[in-house]
Formats: C-alpha cells, sequence, structure tokens
C-alpha cells in the first residue's frame, strides 16, 4: 500500500485485505484494472462504509456504472472527502451507451441510501423487466448486532430469497463477492452459499 506524505495510505490505495481478496475475484474473471469496457458495465456494492471499494472501482473502470446501497446516510461525506467517493450528481442519468460516458464522473457512482437488501430485492424486479445485469457484486455489509450467526454480511442477505436475487442479478457468468464473517458456527448456510 503506497502512503501519503503524511503516512496515511493514498485515497486509490485499497488498506483492508479483505477489499483485495473480494477483487481479486475479478482477475479470475478476466478483469485487469484499466482495461478498456467493450460496453457500460453495471457494478453493484452492497455497502459503502469509507467508501474505498466503490472509489477504487470507480478510478479503475472508469467507464463503469457503479451503483452502491448504503443505510446510514452519515457516510456519505466520509467517502467523499477522505476516500474519494466520486458521486455522481443527484439526477444524473446512468448512461445507456459507450458514447453517453460523462468524462468528468465517468460512467457513474450511484449511491442509494438505504437498506441494502431492499434495493437488491427491488433491483431483481427492474432487472426482469429491463434485463439489466449487474456483475461484479460485491456484498460488505455489517451485520446488525442481534443477528448471532453472521459478523457480515447478516443473516437476511443470505436467505434463499436474497441469494435467489444476487443470482439473477449478476446474470450467466456474473461474479458475486462476499465478505463472510462467521460470528458462530453455521455450516449449513454457508454450504447453501457456495453453490
Amino acid at each position: 500500500v503506497r502512503l501519503a506524505v503524511s503516512g496515511e495510505p493514498l485515497a486509490a490505495e485499497l488498506r483492508f485485505e479483505y477489499h483485495r481478496a473480494m477483487l481479486s475475484a475479478l482477475l479470475t474473471n478476466g478483469w485487469a484494472a484499466g482495461c478498456p469496457l467493450a460496453a457500460p458495465v453495471r457494478m453493484l456494492c452492497l455497502g459503502l462504509g469509507g467508501g474505498a471499494l466503490p472509489s477504487w472501482l470507480a478510478r479503475a473502470f472508469p467507464s463503469a456504472c457503479v451503483h452502491v446501497a448504503e443505510l446510514h446516510a452519515e457516510l456519505l461525506p466520509i467517502a467523499r472527502t477522505y476516500f474519494g467517493l466520486p458521486c455522481t450528481p443527484p439526477g444524473c442519468p446512468e448512461p445507456s451507451h459507450a458514447s453517453d460516458i460523462s468524462p468528468a464522473f465517468g460512467g457513474g457512482v450511484f449511491v442509494h441510501i438505504g437498506c441494502a437488501r431492499e434495493l437488491l430485492l427491488r433491483l431483481r424486479v427492474e432487472n426482469a423487466q429491463h434485463r439489466r445485469v449487474y456483475s461484479p457484486i460485491f456484498v460488505d455489509v455489517s451485520a446488525p448486532s442481534s443477528d448471532v450467526q453472521f459478523a457480515a454480511p447478516g443473516a437476511s442477505l443470505l436467505t434463499d430469497e436474497s441469494l435467489a436475487a444476487l443470482r439473477a442479478l449478476c446474470g450467466n457468468g456474473g461474479m458475486v463477492a462476499l465478505n463472510l464473517l462467521l460470528a458462530k458456527c453455521a455450516q449449513p448456510r454457508a454450504a447453501r452459499i457456495r453453490h
């Protein structure tokens, strides 16, 4: 990780090893940062946190449309200020063709404030109507403290309905990377996630 003069990691660097591990899935699917994409690609990040992962994706794939779900609106200014999250102005439409991509904002980073699971289920319905595919999808959401099985992403994002929505949204050949952290042994559910 490259550091600024102050000793802090540069905004363009991913500080957390688990982010780098999640991104390694891109390489196994033939993606390389900075390579031009044939058409606007929709990426989905469930969870903003400090904004490091979606910021990195927006810089590495400038023509991609990065959609982000975040429950806590107060994290958005932190992501912009400290991690350089390049948010698309509200009301700016998502490009539908490569020629529509804005040089100022790239494909765009679209932040949806609200529950990640609710957005996931809503996008699944929209996907059925408009055939919008999101790939890759990154699930990096902390579980509520009441969840005794998972510390991340939370049992609500690992239900059969949520997993089916993830599968439907990424389409054939798509990719989903989960930050999966067990709070307790959850072998039956973990086995279902692998398939």
